[in-house]
């Protein structure tokens, strides 16, 4: 089959993740032919948990990867490990999946982000990281009583969840704003590119092989093998996975439009003094607020957040005035911040908000679709490709490839209608 290359992530940009504890490692471009059980193509969170699976099973392994391990989504997020769905509950898990498949789904997630910082331990990751927990905070009471529901649903799926009032919010944030929240005491913040470059280098250290600045250009079968091309080099291997998540752009015909391809903004501040605002420096969202933004205070003491763009180009004369916007509302003790850089990266939401785990012919497979929570269900869905590529029993189902409705529309939507309606109201 004919292919395109990926889209590649603005490398120009100044991404604030790349000032982490890690280093950027060279991983050779493919520059020949090479054999393999298994081939991977993209070096994200997806593509090097499943590696990291399979060469564990004792599984040969090649990955490829467009730029570098965590060029694209994978090091450019918000950092927040979160072990939860990002737009669905427990009871609608149940719901569309069955009892005990939904059941089973949401003890993988709700084990989700525990697993990430084991794994950091386990391997001895160079990772900027606090453990300590997501907390969730609303305005309303009605999203305090929709909140106390979700905790407790989660409770009832494994996860370690804490109700807050307003008087023990202010053990975390000062703000008058807060009628309550919630704490998933399992989650927490992680500089993302250290993680996507500490996985990568597990991944070596196993025994399998990364090569970057190596896009695909052609995925074909040929007897009885896929045949991987690159510009000066090609895999053969028996299984194929595609992990290319929202960077897709036809190297699976159909598999672009599995999903909405959002684009989101992240902003950056120096390190701020110490700040009686934030007394925890761990992550946190307002999960009520119409402007879709949340923060954490990196280990150097430098503010980030991430705000979905409305129109135009997403710079910082536009993030800069959404995110100031949510400070001064829900912080208003906050002294003005003064952002010091900007960078962006792409998410994958999918129709029902949930990530698909698709078998796209016999022998390959495509996990995506994390709906803006990716670091720690990522890691979770990469284990599961890898398990279908061995198979095992899966926790998640295993579908077939479909089309998005308005695939092609909905991002525009999302951007140019939805986003500013929700901000003006």
């Amino acid at each position: 089959m004919r292919t395109d290359l990926l889209p590649r992530p603005n490398m120009a940009e100044d991404v604030h993740w790349a000032r982490g504890r890690s280093e950027a490692d060279r991983y050779p471009a493919l520059k020949a032919r090479a054999s393999a059980d298994v081939v991977i193509v993209g070096g994200g969170y997806t593509g090097l948990s499943a590696a990291l699976t399979l060469t564990g099973e004792g599984r040969s392994v090649i990955l490829l990867e467009a730029v570098e391990p965590g060029a694209g989504a994978s090091g450019r997020n918000a950092g927040h490990v979160v072990p939860f769905w990002a737009r669905r509950t427990p009871a609608d898990t149940r719901r569309i999946f069955g009892a005990d498949m939904g059941e089973q789904m949401c003890r993988m997630v709700a084990r989700s982000a525990a697993d990430v910082f084991e794994l950091i331990d386990r391997h001895g990751m160079a990772v900027d990281a606090k453990p300590g927990g997501h907390l969730s905070l609303v305005s309303t009471k009605g999203g305090l009583v929709k909140g106390r529901q979700l905790a407790a649903e989660w409770r009832a799926a494994g996860a370690k969840v804490r109700d807050l009032t307003s008087e023990e919010v202010a053990d975390f944030v000062t703000t008058d704003r807060a009628v309550g929240g919630w704490l998933f005491e399992e989650g927490g913040y992680i500089n993302p590119m250290d993680y996507a470059r500490g996985l990568a280098l597990a991944v070596t250290e196993a025994g399998a092989r990364i090569h970057g600045h190596s896009p695909v250009r052609r995925i074909r079968q040929e007897a009885g093998k896929w045949c991987v091309e690159t510009e000066q080099g090609r895999v053969e291997a028996t299984h194929l996975i595609m992990a290319t998540n929202a960077y897709e752009a036809g190297l699976w015909p159909g598999l672009q439009k599995a999903g909405y391809a959002l684009t989101c903004g992240m902003l950056a501040s120096e390190p701020l003094p110490e700040s009686a605002v934030f007394k925890w420096a761990g992550p946190w969202a307002w999960a009520d607020d119409r402007t879709l933004a949340s923060g954490a205070m990196d280990g150097a003491g430098a503010l980030t957040m991430s705000v979905l763009p409305g129109p135009g180009k997403g710079g910082m004369a536009s993030l800069s005035p959404i995110a100031n916007g949510v400070l001064s509302r829900y912080f208003p003790d906050l002294p003005p911040v003064g952002w010091a850089r900007h960078w962006s990266g792409r998410l994958l939401a999918t129709p029902d908000g949930f990530p698909r785990l698709i078998e796209l012919a016999p022998g390959a497979f495509a996990a995506f679709g994390y709906n803006g929570n990716g670091i720690a269900i990522a890691t979770a869905y990469g284990r599961e490709v890898a398990n279908a590529v061995i198979g095992r029993d899966m926790t998640v189902p295993v579908g077939g490839l479909k089309k998005a409705p308005l695939s092609a529309l909905f991002p525009w939507l999302v951007r140019n209608v939805m986003t500013p309606l929700a901000r003006a109201f």
